[in-house]
């Protein structure tokens, strides 16, 4: 009897002592607070669980400290915030994992946003404060298009943001004290161009753009990353289960950004009235050494290289003079390291291909003669990425105007 109490009482002490032990090796467990910034919008695709689940057993094997933020015009914590554990349960321990997984991964995933349009800036700028300063480990992951509608970065009423050059805007963005406090903060992006309903996607060049642009604001919060990869996760979408699903008929409408304009429509190379002789050829190379840089970081997408003259001589010859003032950029741009392939060249002359005066502007006055000032704006090449919006437009209005 004796020998049989002596046993049960170190057992019981066995017990304690690993209770103890236990609770030590969690106290002691390096503290991780993780943010999820999910934008869900009525243009963006829904979040699939294939994008959320590995960062989810993250957050649950680092029992960490979570918080999710919608974004949309006016970004918030929404209430399904706590902690992230796996479970202790000892036989059933796999499938109580799972069934956590799941109803975590349908929480955030069918988050909805309240207010119309999208402020990322915003929601990481909320999403900065909402992360404890003192946890050891501090981690964002957003799900976004990159898309903002609104706020400090608004592509919708100004889409020609993402061919701006990023220092300009970064600088711009710090005077209005704009940018988020990111330091010590892992920052992972799901989602970049993963658009649907009214949205169109970005072509290669435009996607590279926005992507850069966001790379190097996020560089100036403070996050550190070798290469830009490491932030922008391309995992594609996957088709997300019925039960996860949201009807997004009731989501607020956010409105589109007609990315994909005309990134370069360049005057500035300044060509002599009645000829392809550039007034300052050295000009002219500094002026396409950042373009061509971009081209080759997008990983040479294909260019049409458009000329254009002012409303002067016959139409053949316009039309004859503006391939040629196309060929001397297209040259250059050889000379600078872009294959041929890359590049196909037209030319409208003096001819405004559409209703909008959209590749040309009207350099005439109202009694017929040639605006001095208007004129020049038509001595141009310009260069737009063949698989952007523009581009369809483009070869849209052209085939249409010339056959």
């Amino acid at each position: 009897m004796k020998k049989r109490l002596i046993i049960f009482l170190i057992l019981v002490i066995v017990v304690l002592a690993s209770a103890f032990l236990c609770k030590s090796c969690v106290d002691k467990q390096p503290k991780t607070d993780i943010c999820f910034v999910i934008g869900n919008t009525r243009n963006v695709k829904q979040i699939s669980t294939n994008i959320l689940q590995d960062e989810i057993w993250y957050a649950m094997e680092n029992n960490s400290n979570y918080s999710v933020i919608v974004i949309d015009g006016n970004p918030n914590e929404i209430s399904i915030s706590g902690q992230m554990t796996t479970s202790n349960r000892v036989f059933v321990g796999e499938d109580n994992n799972q069934e956590i997984l799941n109803n975590r991964l349908k929480e955030i995933s069918t988050c909805n946003p309240n207010d119309e349009e999208i402020d990322i800036l915003a929601a990481l700028n909320y999403a900065s404060k909402t992360i404890d300063k003192n946890a050891d480990n501090k981690k964002i992951v957003i799900y976004s298009s990159g898309i903002s509608t609104t706020g400090e970065l608004n592509f919708s009423q100004n889409p020609e943001l993402i061919y701006d050059d990023p220092l300009e805007i970064i600088e711009l963005l710090k005077s209005r004290h704009a940018l988020p406090d990111l330091s010590n903060i892992e920052i992972v992006w799901y989602g970049l161009n993963h658009v649907e309903g009214e949205q169109k996607e970005f072509g290669a060049f435009e996607l590279y753009k926005l992507k850069n642009l966001w790379g190097q604001i996020l560089q100036e919060c403070g996050v550190k990353f070798e290469n830009i990869n490491e932030i922008f996760n391309e995992k594609p979408p996957q088709i997300i289960s019925t039960e996860n699903t949201v009807d997004k008929i009731d989501f607020p409408k956010v409105s589109t950004a007609e990315i994909g304009g005309i990134p370069f429509s360049i005057e500035d190379f300044n060509f002599k009235p009645g000829t392809s002789i550039l007034q300052n050829k050295e000009m002219t190379i500094e002026i396409l050494k950042p373009i061509v840089q971009d081209i080759k970081n997008a990983g040479y997408p294909q260019f049409y290289v458009i000329g254009s003259t002012a409303s002067a001589d016959s139409h053949k010859d316009c039309i004859e003079l503006s391939l040629e003032r196309a060929k001397v950029i297209k040259n250059m741009l050889n000379d600078l390291g872009i294959p041929e392939s890359c590049l196909k060249i037209y030319g409208i002359g003096r001819e405004y291909i559409d209703d909008n005066y959209r590749w040309r502007v009207n350099d005439l006055t109202a009694n017929g003669k040639l605006d001095p000032v208007l004129s020049q704006q038509n001595r141009k090449v310009m260069l737009i990425p063949i698989d952007s919006n523009s581009g369809d437009d483009f070869i849209k209005d052209y085939n249409k105007y010339f056959n």
